[in-house]
């Protein structure tokens, strides 16, 4: 490396991401984000958040460009010592890069637990908690409940800042610590969207079609919404249902559908990783779901789940229960609509979006506009600012 580019690297600040990761989300984003900025070099690690599901990766960008990018096979797969061995990965990376940093923004209290250790050897300056889910029951096994319970909470008293997605979020965690957590600072930060993406023109939506997209899970309601699509298409002949996504609930929603007879209105599509075609398949269709279940225990509760928004972003009308805070905001906004946990309310809710172009067209907009004010670049450049201030 020339003498000119070694004293450009040393003026450069220098953030360290680490994560673990399944499919692209807020960490990424925030990698993003930080490497398009001037005067900024950012290192991603991320770990399999699944053992054996891909290897550990190392990006190091700066304006944009990935200059290093290293790859190493995930050997563990008992969750424990997966834990230990990301934890390793982590400091063998950062040490064998030879950078130091004055922030470290670690998602998950393993990887808060590396970047504390990297503070103590003094190659980080700021330990950030990415708090992106808080789950009170992570593991059905009562020793692996326990043991992340303790080092989840441990993270959040440790860690310099903390980045909550919601205030459920932060006054939960601070119930669960007590006065550990006294003289720490936390800041919300909500998940965000991509800007660039831009909604379809109406001339190109399916008007009679409901979207799904995410975990094939129980506690994602869609089991609410298959028995009530017969009586709709009775009304709306044109209707039609596409859900994407994966997951252990999916055979029981095919069964479901089989049950009600509804099986020509439902097009599984699976998991689909290609942003382009996903894009089209939700931007395309009138009207996205999110019948979360109520459980208290869910992190959807407490979180700030990526689902509406991804609807918001594509000027597509919400049909939401009241499960997270999102909601409420959605309700204001005029972006959809809100209903409890019952087939009739969210049947009625789809009703009144296909049979009523106005009110189909204003949710549109307000969906729309609502999206702006999540922009990823905003939301992270006013957590970064607050977290650097107030520590």
């Amino acid at each position: 490396m020339s003498t000119e580019a070694t004293k450009a690297d040393s003026m450069q600040s220098r953030f360290l991401v680490l994560t673990h990761f399944m499919v692209d989300g807020a960490p990424q984003a925030l990698v993003r984000h930080l490497g398009a900025q001037v005067g900024i070099e950012v290192t991603y690690v991320a770990h399999p958040l699944e053992a054996g599901f891909a290897d550990h990766e190392c990006l190091i960008t700066s304006h944009g460009e990935t200059r290093v990018r290293a790859h190493l096979k995930a050997l563990v797969t008992v969750p424990i010592l997966c834990w230990i061995w990301d934890i390793f990965v982590t400091i063998y990376w950062i040490i064998k890069f030879q950078r130091t940093y004055e922030v470290c923004i670690a998602a998950g209290c393993v990887n808060v637990a590396a970047a504390l250790i990297l503070k103590r050897v003094g190659i980080v300056k700021t330990v950030i908690f990415y708090s992106i889910d808080f789950v009170p029951r992570r593991f059905e096994n009562a020793i692996l409940r326990t043991l992340y319970r303790i080092s989840d909470n441990a993270a959040f008293v440790l860690a310099d800042v903390t980045w909550c997605l919601t205030d459920r979020m932060l006054e939960a965690r601070k119930a669960q610590v007590g006065a550990w957590r006294n003289g720490k600072r936390d800041v919300i930060v909500p998940i965000g969207i991509d800007c660039s993406v831009q909604a379809y023109d109406e001339q190109h939506i399916e008007r009679y079609s409901l979207v799904y997209v995410g975990m094939i899970l129980e506690k994602q309601g869609l089991q609410i919404v298959i028995p009530v699509l017969r009586a709709l298409q009775d009304k709306f002949p044109a209707l039609r249902m596409r859900i994407v996504g994966d997951g252990p609930y999916l055979p029981h929603l095919r069964k479901l559908a089989r049950e009600h007879d509804v099986g020509n209105m439902i097009e599984f599509h699976g998991l689909i990783t290609h942003r382009v075609r996903l894009t089209e398949l939700v931007g395309t269709a009138a009207i996205g779901l999110a019948p979360y279940a109520p459980n208290d225990e869910s992190f959807t509760w407490y979180a700030d789940p990526t689902k509406p928004k991804d609807y918001l972003a594509l000027a597509i009308p919400v049909v939401i229960t009241e499960v997270p805070a999102i909601a409420q905001t959605i309700h204001d906004a005029g972006a959809g609509q809100v209903v409890s946990y019952r087939s009739q309310d969210v049947a009625d809710a789809i009703e009144r979006f296909l049979a009523d172009d106005d009110y189909w067209h204003g949710a549109r907009q307000a969906a729309y506009h609502l999206s702006r004010s999540y922009c990823w670049d905003a939301v992270f450049a006013r957590a970064i600012v607050c977290s650097l201030i107030v520590h």
